[in-house]
């Protein structure tokens, strides 16, 4: 199934947030609008929005001049797989002495490293984002120091590679 985007530039945010707002009157309606500031300097504003079905070219034309705005760019995206092709290009992480790694990438952990093994799919803990990889690092770093945890909370949105790693390092915490 196609999957269209419409995206246009305003020169302020209350103009984008408007309009944004007037493209969920569209037929057919887009099923996600976002406003987002162009973090260039230009102190523009983007408004994005996805469609299941084309757009009306001409509804939208008609909004962008309304609002001030650059004209839409209507694109169809490519049906493509993100997860699985997101899995054959995820290479593994070493943060410390964890090693997150998928099913595809099992011949590749090294020895003397606890291995993670994380499936990519639509949710965050791959280890790949700054933020789980330095998490990581801290546990191993804890650890190490002489840390001895009795509780740990993973508290995201991901797929509790946090409390999965601090149970490998303390089998005997609670984790939540």
């Amino acid at each position: 199934m196609p999957t269209f985007t419409a995206f246009t530039t305003l020169p302020d945010r209350d103009r984008a947030e408007a309009l944004s707002e007037l493209l969920d009157e569209l037929d057919p309606a887009p099923y996600g609008v976002g406003v987002f500031e162009i973090e260039d300097g230009s102190e523009r504003w983007e408004v994005g929005s996805y469609f299941l079905e084309h757009p009306d070219e001409t509804a939208l034309a008609l909004m962008a001049a309304a609002h001030g705005a650059e004209p839409f760019v209507v694109s169809e995206l490519p049906d493509v797989d993100w997860v699985a092709h997101v899995r054959r290009e995820l290479a593994p992480v070493a943060a410390g002495r964890f090693f997150v790694h998928g099913a595809h990438d099992a011949d590749k952990v090294p020895d003397k490293v606890i291995p993670l093994r994380i499936e990519a799919a639509m949710a965050f803990g791959t280890g790949h984002h700054g933020t789980t990889l330095g998490c990581l690092r801290a546990l191993d770093d804890l650890e190490r120091d002489g840390l001895r945890a009795r509780r740990v909370a993973d508290i995201g949105c991901g797929t509790a590679v946090l409390a999965v790693a601090a149970a490998k390092i303390w089998p005997r915490i609670s984790t939540r």
